[in-house]
């Protein structure tokens, strides 16, 4: 019988108290690694990503109410869209709003572009299924191309950086637990 990782670790924390001082230390380090506080700078981005998801959300409803009877080629990108951002800009203005962000939250916002950007490709390819002897029917797919390039480094780069906070953060736990055992020996 093996015990998992998580459970031997809670095991080793809850084998004696930490002392008070050290674990308000221990957690607002932690917070810092976990948190990211925004400063005048760092909204920036936030606001230019809120800006393009809002752009996007009214371009989509004005498309979808004034585009009708398209066919699924039209509407299932559409709605991807409208959903996708419609989600970002709520999680950012969120984020925006509150004043700090959850540093993992990236991950989930650069996998929902991800995944975004992967349904439209395969719409965009059975779209040019449709027509391969006329080169305008698959053009788009380039530009779909790009736009899945980007969005999968970005949620390559996201996916790295989360491992390294994960890292860090047991790192930092195992540090702080081996100060306090270091203090409870007696010298």
């Amino acid at each position: 019988m093996t015990l998992e990782p998580n459970d031997f670790r809670q095991r080793l924390f809850n084998a004696q108290p930490m002392n008070p001082e050290l674990h308000d230390t221990y957690r607002r380090e932690l917070d810092s690694i976990l948190y990211q506080t925004h400063t005048a700078r760092s909204r920036l981005p936030g606001i230019t990503l809120l800006l393009i998801c809002v752009g996007v959300v009214v371009g989509e409803i004005w498309a979808l109410s004034f585009y009708r009877n398209q066919g699924p080629v039209f509407y299932i990108p559409a709605i991807t869209m409208l959903l996708v951002c419609f989600a970002a800009a709520l999680w950012v203005g969120r984020d925006l709003l509150r004043g700090k962000s959850v540093r993992k939250d990236a991950l989930k916002v650069a996998d929902m572009f991800y995944g975004a950007a992967s349904i439209l490709m395969v719409v965009q390819l059975f779209h040019g299924l449709q027509a391969p002897s006329n080169p305008a029917s698959t053009f788009n797919t380039l530009f779909l191309f790009v736009f899945l390039f980007i969005c999968a480094a970005w949620s390559f780069s996201a996916r790295i950086t989360a491992s390294e906070l994960a890292a860090r953060e047991q790192t930092l736990r195992l540090e702080y637990r081996l100060a306090d055992l270091a203090e409870r020996i007696p010298k």
